[in-house]
């Protein structure tokens, strides 16, 4: 996805982005983007909505939901060497990765032309700001 994306921009915008991940600015720069509204000078085959939440399932998928399992793994096989504090780190990385999937859901319910292509789908967190609070 991300290589068709790019595949008709210049080098400038090629190392720029390059630049944002190695320096891990990728989620600031997709929250700003989708916060904004950017729109890109070329046409554009995805929003920045749908860039961020590829970033944040790619992230899932390879980094949060694998190492919590393996910490698990760990502290199952070896409870006395991997000590108490191993529960704590266990309980955060199921944490992070439950407020993770929550925030995709919350950013795609709340998107209004998701709102408008499938609204018997999307719509179940309300449209007013003290509701959604909740």
């Amino acid at each position: 996805m991300i290589l068709q994306y790019y595949r008709k921009k210049g080098w400038t915008v090629k190392l720029t982005e390059i630049l944002i991940c190695i320096t891990f600015l990728r989620p600031a720069v997709d929250a700003y983007r989708v916060s904004t509204n950017h729109q890109d000078d070329k046409i554009e085959r995805y929003d920045p909505l749908v860039g961020m939440i590829f970033t944040k399932c790619t992230e899932l998928a390879t980094e949060s939901v694998p190492g919590c399992v393996f910490q698990l793994y760990v502290w199952l096989k070896y409870p006395d060497q991997a000590g108490s504090f191993a529960f704590v780190s266990i309980f955060i990385s199921m944490l992070t990765t439950g407020l993770t999937s929550a925030m995709i859901s919350f950013d795609l319910d709340v998107d209004m032309k998701k709102r408008g292509l499938n609204p018997s789908f999307y719509g179940y967190i309300p449209d007013d700001n003290a509701k959604r609070g909740r």
